[in-house]
């Protein structure tokens, strides 16, 4: 880590809102046009910091505004992302969903005819998943079990950010797809109009949970050095809303359900001729 810090200049400074209250720095790389987060989660420490309801992948319900927002949003994406994926994956074709939460995208996968397997750190969220379908989401180190070039698609919807020792979290990925199959991962964009608007208050920098914080240059770039390209980039149209909505209760302490829309509005009117959407989806494959 200390190699990957050295004379790296602080962009900005952030506070965890969501947990500790901590202030935490994010550190500029130029060579891949990144933030780096500093210091980082220890793993001891991971699971105490999603610990929370409103952050919780796996709610299932809704008690809050927040949850309501985040739960029906959900669905919808659930769907768009299904739509976007059914262009790789071919007939009872193997799909690997990782960071899966409470199982909902390996779920939609088995059900659209694919075989689906999710996997999450977290055990509440495994536990959450698996009570409906036994073994939908398994632990991390069901990874290693794994043979190479196995899957046709493995999914990380806003995953990427959240994993450690980036380098080995891709060549794994590599290992794992096949020659033509494809990654597709999406991650929020810390070069969108909503990103520079809230600023320290962007809720999507979400320190310390948040290891890494991307731009398009940032994944194209880290995954050339793994011998692979973005084929293509879709923009999350809805992210930009939510993100905004989550952003107005970090800088007010209180949700601005009008200030929201219309940040999240300019930001993808915007980012339609600059390509910067709040949240961008990746796919990419081997060379």
């Amino acid at each position: 880590m200390e190699q990957v810090l050295k004379n790296k200049s602080i962009y900005i400074t952030c506070c965890d809102y969501a947990i500790s209250g901590k202030q935490y720095d994010l550190l500029y790389n130029e060579e891949h046009d990144m933030l780096i987060t500093h210091p980082q989660l220890s793993a001891q420490d991971i699971e105490h910091y999603y610990a929370q309801d409103e952050y919780d992948s796996y709610i299932t319900g809704y008690k809050s505004l927040f949850q309501w927002v985040y739960y029906h949003a959900r669905k919808l994406s659930i769907k768009l992302k299904i739509n976007l994926v059914s262009k790789f994956v071919p007939e009872e074709g193997l799909v690997l969903d990782i960071g899966s939460g409470s199982g909902d995208f390996p779920l939609a996968a088995r059900r659209r005819g694919w075989s689906a397997k999710g996997v999450d750190s977290i055990k509440k969220a495994r536990s959450v998943a698996n009570k409906s379908v036994p073994d939908l989401v398994m632990p991390p180190s069901y990874l290693a079990t794994l043979g190479v070039q196995t899957f046709d698609v493995i999914t990380l919807w806003h995953v990427l950010e959240h994993l450690p020792e980036l380098d080995s979290q891709i060549r794994n990925l590599k290992r794992l797809i096949k020659a033509e199959g494809r990654i597709v991962l999406a991650c929020p964009n810390f070069r969108s109009y909503d990103a520079k608007f809230f600023c320290k208050f962007w809720a999507a920098y979400d320190v310390p949970r948040h290891l890494w914080h991307f731009s398009k240059k940032s994944i194209s770039s880290l995954f050339q050095k793994h011998g692979m390209v973005v084929e293509s980039i879709h923009p999350m149209w809805l992210d930009s809303f939510y993100i905004s909505l989550l952003s107005t209760r970090n800088k007010y302490g209180r949700y601005k359900i009008l200030q929201a829309f219309l940040v999240g509005l300019i930001s993808n009117i915007k980012a339609i001729f600059s390509g910067q959407f709040s949240s961008l989806i990746f796919v990419i494959r081997t060379k």
